[in-house]
């Protein structure tokens, strides 16, 4: 499954950096919580997202949003393998990342969102602001691409904290909170 997801990411080997937030977000968050990835573009990210809801066999759905490609044929392919007995595994939205934010996130309860889309600061930072209210207590939100931000935000007045993970980044582990690819925050 790795080298599938890999092959249909732009991350390369780096498209599991976020697992361990998901695996604690499959964890510490009911089955009725919403898996959401933004910004999917060819699947790899969501199709790891979805091998992980697969294996834990409880039903959650997982959303993807992408301005152009919402339904990535690999993703909906292995949706349709492995749909039984979710009725339905997936739903895809092809639109902005604020549009979903503001006209369709409030359906859901999200245990785990990957923000991969629009990267800058404000935007993100707006949109992380609209998803907290949306998400269980344990969900994790990360977000991609944030090594040229200047600073991470604090989202404490949403009951978002930022939490470390161990990431592997190919020839080294990083666990600072800043400087490398992602951040990581936990719903409190």
């Amino acid at each position: 499954m790795l080298s599938i997801a890999a092959s249909k990411s732009d991350h390369g080997a780096r498209v599991t950096e976020f697992l361990p937030a998901l695996q604690d977000a499959l964890k510490e968050t009911p089955s009725d919580a919403v898996a959401l990835e933004i910004g999917n573009r060819e699947g790899g990210s969501a199709i790891l997202i979805l091998w992980h809801l697969h294996q834990e066999g409880r039903g959650r759905l997982l959303v993807t949003v992408d301005v152009d490609n919402p339904a990535p044929d690999a993703l909906k392919t292995l949706a349709e393998e492995w749909s039984s007995p979710w009725t339905p595994p997936w739903e895809s939205y092809t639109m902005k990342q604020r549009d979903f934010v503001e006209k369709v996130s409030h359906r859901f309860r999200f245990g785990f969102i990957y923000l991969d889309a629009d990267h800058s600061v404000e935007t993100v930072t707006q949109d992380m602001r609209a998803l907290a209210g949306n998400m269980v207590v344990g969900g994790r939100l990360v977000v991609d691409d944030v090594q040229d931000w200047p600073e991470l935000p604090d989202l404490f007045d949403v009951d978002l904290e930022r939490v470390t993970y161990e990431v592997d980044q190919g020839d080294q582990m990083v666990s600072k909170p800043h400087g490398q690819h992602a951040v990581f925050y936990r719903k409190i």
